[in-house]
Parts: structure tokens; C-alpha cells; sequence
């Protein structure tokens, strides 16, 4: 449901209340509605992709998938006001770095993988990647919370909860990175 308008954007359209656990959002119109993050935290809200391309505000720690979805609108739809004020600094830089690859805003390095957590079940395998010559880029990574990296019979396995996407290193252990070719972020592009 819309909100009170309290954001100096200049869309003059209906402002949402994000709420990964509140209803869908439907009819949202690109070229004048806009979010309403409030004070929410990095901690408590991550972005995600559907498989269906949707975008979804989604409860980090929900054990069963908990989201509010833009119903019929993907990242390229929306533009950088649609997002309207986000006030938690770190959420900021998260909700950047998924905005940033879905937009194709950014490096995209030839000798880099790039990490990312919020596509629901996109399960990526990389096999010839090269610890000693190749970085291994966090730019776009969209959550601080439940990552996991493990060695794995095939190799080393990156992997996020809720969405369940991860990134399989082929051949390759823990022992193996060059700590000098690992990229974290602290502000990603947009």
C-alpha cells in the first residue's frame, strides 16, 4: 500500500513501504513511483532476483522464501529514483552493487569472477579459473549475511542463503586463493 510522501525525489507517484514480509507490490509505475526503505537494515532486508527476473525484497534469515516482490518489474526496468532515500549506509552500498550488475553499470573485467548472492537458484560453475593470475571480485555482492565458502569434492563452493545461488570454483581449495586477488567491496558503482 502507498505511503505518506516524505522523499525530495522528484517522482510524483505512489511511494511504497518496503516490508519483506508485507504484500506484493502491484501496478508499480516506473516513471513515477518510488520505495520507501525507512530505517531498515542491512541486516534485516537484502535484495534478490527471481527466477521469473522480478525484484524482491527478501528476508535474510527466513528459512522459507520470505519477499516482497515488484510484481512485473526487473532491475532494468527501475531507475536509480525508483529507489527513493535509502538511509542505512550499508543497504545503500548492497542494494548498489545489485543494481550496478543488473545494469550492466561497472567493470566486467575479462581476468575477474564477480561473487554475487541475490539471484534466486543461479548456480554458476567456472573451470578454468586461475588463483595466481585471476581476481575474485565481491563488487556486486548483495548481502553481508549467511555466505558460505567450503571446499567440496569438485571444488570450492561460494554460496548464499536465502537465495541459494552459489559459485563453484572447479578443481580449486581455500588453500589455493591469493588473498592480493580477492576484491571485497566498500561501495560498490551506483
Amino acid at each position: 500500500d502507498p505511503v505518506d510522501d516524505t522523499d525530495p525525489n522528484d517522482l510524483e507517484g505512489q511511494v511504497y513501504l518496503v516490508n519483506a514480509a508485507g504484500p506484493d507490490i502491484v501496478n508499480f509505475d516506473v516513471t513515477q513511483d518510488r520505495l520507501d526503505f525507512g530505517d531498515i537494515s542491512v541486516h534485516n532486508l537484502i535484495m534478490g532476483k527471481l527466477p521469473t527476473g522480478e525484484v524482491a525484497m527478501v528476508n535474510p534469515w527466513a528459512w522459507t522464501p520470505q519477499y516482497q516482490v515488484i510484481q512485473d518489474r526487473t532491475y532494468t526496468d527501475l531507475s536509480i529514483e525508483n529507489y527513493g532515500v535509502v538511509a542505512n549506509e550499508h543497504l545503500r552500498q548492497d542494494l548498489g552493487g545489485v543494481v550496478s550488475w543488473e545494469q550492466g553499470v561497472g567493470p566486467r573485467e575479462a581476468d575477474t569472477v564477480y561473487v554475487r548472492s541475490h539471484e534466486y537458484d543461479v548456480q554458476e560453475r567456472i573451470d578454468d579459473f586461475d588463483p595466481a593470475t585471476m581476481k575474485l571480485s565481491f563488487l556486486y555482492f548483495g548481502t553481508r549475511e549467511r555466505l558460505s565458502v567450503e571446499d567440496t569434492p569438485e571444488g570450492l563452493l561460494i554460496s548464499t542463503q536465502p537465495t541459494n545461488q552459489s559459485l563453484l570454483l572447479a578443481g580449486i581449495s581455500k588453500s589455493d586463493l591469493v588473498p592480493a586477488n580477492i576484491e571485497f567491496h566498500h561501495d560498490q558503482i551506483v
